[in-house]
């Protein structure tokens, strides 16, 4: 199971967009006849694609708004294929060190690999975070809910301790349902940032889909 994304943001005072692409690709697989002999020449890689785009605006010094739209593209096999559209709305709130958000999710099209079409898994978030600063170094707690609209729940927690804005360390849990949401797994993580540069390394601790996997991330903020 191969990740890969890239994604760009800016601010124009109080407008910031954002632009993120998103590549999944799976292991490849072989056909094989009725009669289970395999099929020569059939090889087929699975993959995914995620395009997003999205807007917020301040609308107080404390208080913001967004939406973010988003086409996800999906082939299974050479028979199998679906694009979808999407979106998601939310307002975030910031002040004293106090973070809360609220957001609705995946508010689109259907899905639909062959005739039979099931709606996109739409959810409502809320997180809240609080800061703690100590001197050169700070701490950052956060804590957030899914539900999901067609039955199910997911929470994480997490911190991050930080020094001088440089070196961080990072480690939370997801809490899933492996039926119909992201399985639960512990995550454990480094960082650093440099010139602006930033790069992110972490480490999933889970014993199903997500098993001994590493996230890497690279990003530049001016």
């Amino acid at each position: 199971l191969k990740m890969a994304g890239v994604g760009a943001m800016y601010r124009f005072g109080k407008l910031g967009v954002g632009l993120d692409l998103k590549m999944l690709m799976m292991p490849s697989y072989g056909g094989v006849t009725g009669g289970g002999a395999d099929i020569r020449d059939s090889e087929f890689s699975p993959s995914e694609l995620s395009f997003s785009a999205g807007a917020s605006y301040a609308l107080m010094d404390c208080l913001s708004a967004g939406a973010t739209l988003r086409y996800v593209g999906s082939k299974l096999s050479p028979d199998a294929s679906a694009g979808v559209f999407g979106a998601d709305v939310a307002v975030y709130f910031k002040k004293n060190g106090i973070r809360a958000g609220l957001s609705v999710n995946n508010i689109g099209t259907k899905v639909k690999y062959s005739e039979t079409a099931y709606p996109q898994p739409m959810m409502a978030k809320v997180g809240a975070g609080y800061d703690l600063e100590l001197g050169t170094s700070s701490l950052a707690f956060n804590a957030e809910a899914d539900v999901l609209f067609a039955g199910g729940l997911m929470a994480g927690a997490g911190c991050e301790y930080s020094f001088k804005d440089m070196a961080f360390v990072r480690a939370g849990y997801h809490y899933g349902n492996s039926a119909n949401a992201v399985p639960s797994f512990a995550s454990a993580g480094i960082g650093v940032k440099l010139f602006g540069v930033n790069l992110d390394l972490a480490y999933m601790f889970a014993s199903e889909v997500l098993a001994n996997s590493m996230c890497v991330s690279l990003g530049y903020s001016f």
